[in-house]
């Protein structure tokens, strides 16, 4: 039940703000941005205002439950001790996305890109700190021998806590600098996270 504590805390924390701003919000709300930072996708005010929350329980029940999928028990019960604090990164971070959209569309003046890239800089380095920790899924390929295991998941945390406050530090540059260095991040993340597969897979 400790699992469901913070995504019920964000679930209803969201739900909250939306119904005591709910009569000021626009008819038609912004939900997404573009690169440039201005909206490129509406949607009606009850959907803005309660798709995420929704979202939230969505999300937060499939990472729980996707547990039981692990037929190892041993590392059932690793997986066990670090879903609660995956489920809850993740609930906090789409509680921030609710918080920046209803704030928005209030009439807060806001930088999508700047919010994204501190949003995201504060998931790779929660992530980054949980990844040594985490255990083989059950649809993960290559299957890896547990030591090569260990060490592939400890160098993929170190990589995403250095790209964390690397997509944080961009918070600081002009707003037409920010997307292409974000995407070059998240393309320098998937290279390294290819090639680590492939070097560990041979390691084996």
């Amino acid at each position: 039940m400790r699992k469901w504590t913070f995504p019920l805390l964000s679930a209803v924390a969201a739900t909250v703000v939306s119904l005591t701003v709910y009569a000021d919000l626009p008819e038609r709300m912004a939900l997404h941005f573009s690169g440039s930072g201005s909206p490129d996708n509406w949607g009606g005010k009850p959907f803005g205002a309660f798709a995420l929350p929704v979202l939230i329980l969505l999300l937060s029940a499939l990472i729980i439950f996707s547990v039981k999928l692990e037929k190892d028990e041993n590392k059932r019960r690793r997986t066990e001790a670090s879903i609660g604090t995956i489920a809850a990164a993740v609930s906090a971070v789409l509680l921030a996305v609710h918080l920046f959209i209803v704030a928005y569309n209030l009439g807060y003046d806001l930088s999508a890109a700047h919010f994204a890239a501190v949003i995201v800089g504060i998931l790779f380095i929660l992530m980054g700190n949980m990844a040594p920790r985490l255990t083989q899924g059950p649809l993960q390929w290559p299957k890896l021998p547990e030591r090569i295991m260990r060490k592939a998941f400890r160098f993929q945390g170190r990589v995403m806590l250095v790209l964390g406050f690397a997509f944080i530090l961009l918070a600081w540059l002009p707003q037409s600098y920010i997307l292409p260095a974000f995407f070059g991040l998240i393309v320098l993340f998937i290279l390294i996270t290819g090639g680590s597969i492939m070097f560990f897979a041979r390691a084996r």
